[in-house]
């Protein structure tokens, strides 16, 4: 599969087991079964991924990288899969504000991935450079990004950490799971 708009490039994986090893468990506790595994490859989001990596090096010791993930709807799984994370499209008023939201507990991010007429749910798992972290413990849905000296925001507030980003280039799709 490759996009009309990109050149991004959907691949069959038969190694995800292999390198998620609890992804799979986790989905099946929730009730779900993998339906596919795919490898997205675009090489001018990493590019702009490397080239965030360098700014927050620049502005702090550490480019504090995370595999994280991110559920979705179909529209938004086509989105992503054209433009990536795209800072036009992410959520503007989040429970922390504008950006766009990945968590590191499989069971958070299924919460956002409704099913598409076919039964199937969306979740892509990302690589994400998150630099320093502003750490916020309640709400702020007026906020437009991390404040002045931070990359990206460490939601506390509820049971499940949220990990939120406000440029383009912070975060790099690397596989999607279809599930159902």
């Amino acid at each position: 599969y490759k996009t009309k708009k990109t050149s991004t490039y959907l691949e069959e994986n038969n190694r995800f087991a292999e390198d998620m090893p609890n992804f799979e468990k986790e989905i099946t506790q929730l009730g779900y079964r993998i339906v596919r595994v795919q490898t997205i490859v675009n090489h001018s989001w990493k590019s702009a991924y490397n080239a965030a990596k360098e700014w927050i090096l620049r502005e702090h010791n550490s480019t504090n990288e995370k595999l994280l993930y991110h559920g979705t709807g179909e529209a938004g799984m086509k989105g992503i899969i054209d433009n990536g994370f795209d800072s036009r499209y992410f959520a503007t008023s989040g429970y922390y504000g504008k950006g766009a939201y990945f968590a590191d507990v499989v069971a958070k991010s299924a919460g956002y991935a409704p099913a598409n007429a076919n039964g199937e749910r969306f979740m892509f798992i990302c690589q994400l450079a998150l630099g320093k972290q502003e750490v916020l413990k309640q709400a702020a849905n007026n906020k437009l990004g991390p404040s002045q000296g931070y990359h990206s925001i460490l939601g506390q507030a509820g049971s499940h950490n949220e990990y939120i980003i406000d440029r383009w280039g912070q975060a790099v799709p690397i596989y999607l799971v279809t599930y159902k």
